[in-house]
């Protein structure tokens, strides 16, 4: 059983090997300067361009060495329409030296331009070169609005560095990975068959019957084949006694 359970879960790992969002932009390696202008408010802003329709999942600002709160982060649209927002903590999961927190998935379309800002409150920031943008996106230029509250930054500093500052995370495709998706299955059936297999020195199979089955359900990046659409999708593996071959059964609940 502990050879089942690991292969089942290393299925589940095959198939969401793909699924983590992509940070979408990245700092450069020195020239930053840290702990600039403490104590002043300031809404500090990154201006973009999407090259592709996609979805931005979570929002964060950057781990300034001299922090002392988190932060107010937030999306807009290019007119300055608020499209989402989160209060960020120093709590929060910290990954490539960003403090992030998930939101409700924004959908950003190909060809339009947005912001993302942070509230930096009494905290200092960093600024440097440009960074390193995702290819779907282009990187614009950046911005601030020295203001007591979160508000739209409108003052441009220019296109030739950049804040750091606000970012956000590129979700995952929601559309089957063939290569991972077909690992999964594979490791997943590797599972099944382990269920077959004889209770050391007893002979006999670890179930009585038949056959037996398996209920899995394929996950690909975060949306389950499972889906919440007018039909919801399940595959059942019905596992031969033989073991010579499986069986893919659908059906709807």
């Amino acid at each position: 059983m502990m050879r089942t359970r690991l292969l089942l879960a290393l299925a589940f790992a095959a198939m969401n090997a793909a699924s983590a969002g992509t940070i979408a932009f990245t700092p450069p390696d020195s020239g930053l300067t840290s702990s600039h202008d403490a104590g002043n408010p300031v809404n500090l802003g990154l201006s973009f361009t999407a090259n592709a329709n996609f979805s931005v999942d979570a929002l964060g600002f950057y781990r300034d060495p001299s922090l002392v709160s988190g932060q107010t982060v937030s999306l807009w649209d290019h007119a300055g329409n608020l499209l989402a927002q989160t209060n960020v903590s120093l709590s929060d999961p910290l990954i490539g030296n960003y403090y992030w927190k998930s939101i409700t998935p924004v959908a950003l379309v190909s060809g339009q331009q947005y912001r993302v800002s942070t509230f930096v409150g009494p905290n200092p920031w960093t600024f440097g070169g440009a960074p390193t943008a995702d290819p779907r996106i282009t990187y614009g230029s950046y911005w601030y609005k020295y203001n007591a509250a979160v508000q739209f930054p409108t003052d441009t500093a220019g296109a030739s560095g950049s804040y750091y500052g606000p970012n956000f995370t590129i979700a995952a495709a929601t559309v089957p990975d063939a290569g991972a998706g077909w690992a999964g299955w594979g490791l997943a059936a590797a599972g099944a068959a382990l269920l077959r297999r004889p209770i050391k020195g007893s002979g006999r199979p670890i179930k009585g019957s038949g056959r037996c089955s398996l209920l899995i359900f394929h996950f690909s990046g975060r949306t389950p084949l499972r889906s919440e659409g007018p039909k919801r999708w399940g595959l059942l593996l019905s596992v031969p006694v033989s073991l010579l071959g499986i069986e893919p059964h659908f059906f709807s609940p």
